[in-house]
C-alpha cells in the first residue's frame, strides 16, 4: 500500500473514532439568572429557569428529591446540610455567608525526507505550530523534476510528508468531534423545575449546601460561586435551548475541495482542510489563527500544500438558524519547491453558519486565495464545510 492511499485510510479510521463526552446530570444556573429567580414570588420560580449543563465534573452531594405532589413552602430559610442519611443538620435564618451556612465541601517536530534513487526536487511543508525540516539529496537527476504542489508541496519522495499532513488533520477532526459532543452537546437553555427543588450553593471558601427554589433569596444567589441543581432530584423538563452563542473561545476544523499549487502554477482541485483557534470578543466578530493544510497527487507523486496565517470573521446577518456574513486572511504559503522562499498569501470570501445548538455550528464557505508566489501571482479557490465549537 502505498503512503498516500495509507494516509488517506487512516484519516478515515480515525474520523470514525466514537466521541469521549462525559455530559453531567448537574445544570449551573448563571449568577445573573438567578438574582432575578430569587425576586420573582416564590411559586413562579421553577416555571423557566436558565440552566447549562456540567462536563467533567463530580455531582453534588445528594439532597432529598421532590415530586409534583411536593408542597411549596415559603416561610423562613431553611438550609440544609449533607445529604439524605448524611446526619446532616436543618439551620434556620442565615443568608449569603451567615449562620446558615455549614461547611461541607500541534507542536514542532522534525522531518526528513530522502528522494528515491534517480533524484527528484522535494519541498517539504513543516508540521503545523512550526519546526525543523531536513532533506537529504538523492543522485543526478535523468529522470526529469517531480512535480510540486502549492502553498507549501512536496514532489518525489514527499510521501512521508503527506502522511505526516493527514495525521495532522485526522488528530484535529478527533478533536472536532470530542468536543462537538461535549461541549457542543451539552445543554445551555431553560427548563421547568418544581419550586422546591433543591439548590446546591456552593460558597467561595468551597463550603457547600442546599436550599430549596423558593427560598433562595437574591443575597445568596449573588454570594454564591456556583448555583447548582440535577435533573436526578425531582421533575425537570427542558423547554429549549438558547440561541448560538459565540462569545468566548473557539474551536473549529473544515474539510473541502481547494486548488493545488506547484512550481508550474495551478495544479487542479484536491483536498484541503482549515484547522482553526481563536476568540470572539462580541457574538459578530472572530479573530483567529488557520491553519491550512491541502493534499493531491499530480503523476504519482504527492503535494503538499500548507499556509498559516490570521483570520477574521464576521457574521452580522442572522435569519433563524442561518447565519451570514465574511472572512478574510492573512499570512504565509510555504515554498512550491525546494529553494523558494515562503510567500505573502490573502484572501476571502462569504461564509454561512447553521446553528446546531448553543455551542455548535456547522460552517460553510467559499473563496479565493491570493499567493505571491516566486514566480508570480496565483489566485487559488476553495470550499469547505465543518464544525466551529464555541
Amino acid at each position: 500500500m502505498t503512503p498516500p492511499h495509507f494516509a488517506f485510510r487512516l484519516l478515515a479510521a480515525l474520523l470514525v473514532v466514537p466521541t469521549a463526552g462525559c455530559l453531567s446530570s448537574s445544570y449551573v444556573i448563571p449568577r445573573e439568572d438567578a438574582i432575578a429567580l430569587a425576586q420573582l414570588p416564590p411559586e413562579q420560580r421553577g416555571e423557566s429557569v436558565r440552566v447549562v449543563q456540567q462536563i467533567f465534573v463530580d455531582e453534588p452531594a445528594t439532597a432529598p428529591s421532590v415530586n409534583s405532589s411536593t408542597q411549596i413552602y415559603v416561610g423562613p430559610h431553611v438550609y440544609v446540610t449533607g445529604g439524605i442519611g448524611g446526619g446532616g443538620g436543618v439551620v434556620g435564618g442565615g443568608g449569603a455567608g451567615g449562620g446558615g451556612t455549614t461547611g461541607g465541601g500541534v507542536g514542532g517536530g522534525t522531518v526528513a525526507v530522502t528522494p528515491p534513487a534517480g533524484g527528484g526536487t522535494v519541498g517539504v511543508t513543516p508540521p503545523p505550530g512550526g519546526g525543523t525540516v531536513a532533506v537529504t539529496p538523492g543522485g543526478p537527476n535523468p529522470g526529469g523534476t517531480g512535480t510540486t504542489g502549492g502553498s507549501g508541496s512536496s514532489g518525489g519522495g514527499g510521501d512521508g510528508a503527506a502522511v505526516l499532513v493527514v495525521v495532522a488533520i485526522a488528530l484535529s477532526a478527533v478533536i472536532a468531534l470530542v468536543l462537538a459532543g461535549t461541549e457542543g452537546a451539552r445543554y445551555d437553555g431553560w427548563a421547568r423545575l418544581h419550586p422546591m427543588a433543591p439548590v446546591h450553593v456552593v460558597g467561595p471558601d468551597g463550603s457547600e449546601y442546599w436550599v430549596p427554589l423558593a427560598q433562595l433569596d437574591p443575597q445568596t444567589a449573588a454570594w454564591a460561586d456556583a448555583l447548582i441543581v440535577s435533573e436526578e432530584e425531582g421533575p425537570f423538563q427542558t423547554l429549549g435551548r438558547a440561541p448560538l452563542h459565540r462569545v468566548g473561545f473557539v474551536y473549529g476544523m473544515e474539510v473541502g475541495a481547494a486548488s493545488l499549487r506547484g512550481p508550474r502554477g495551478i495544479l487542479g482541485a484536491g483536498f484541503t482542510s482549515h484547522l482553526q483557534f481563536g476568540f470572539f470578543p462580541i457574538q459578530e466578530l472572530g479573530v483567529l489563527f488557520d491553519t491550512t493544510l491541502g493534499l493531491g497527487g499530480v503523476e504519482g507523486n504527492s503535494v503538499v500544500n500548507a499556509q498559516f496565517g490570521g483570520e477574521l470573521q464576521v457574521l452580522p446577518l442572522e435569519a433563524g438558524l442561518f447565519h451570514f456574513g465574511v472572512f478574510g486572511r492573512i499570512g504565509s504559503a510555504s515554498p512550491s519547491q525546494r529553494g523558494d522562499r515562503w510567500s505573502l498569501a490573502g484572501g476571502g470570501g462569504p461564509l454561512v453558519q447553521v446553528a446546531i445548538t448553543t455551542r455548535l455550528a456547522l460552517t460553510l464557505r467559499a473563496g479565493l486565495s491570493y499567493i505571491d508566489d516566486a514566480r508570480g501571482g496565483l489566485l487559488a479557490g476553495e470550499g469547505t464545510v465543518g464544525l466551529a465549537v464555541y
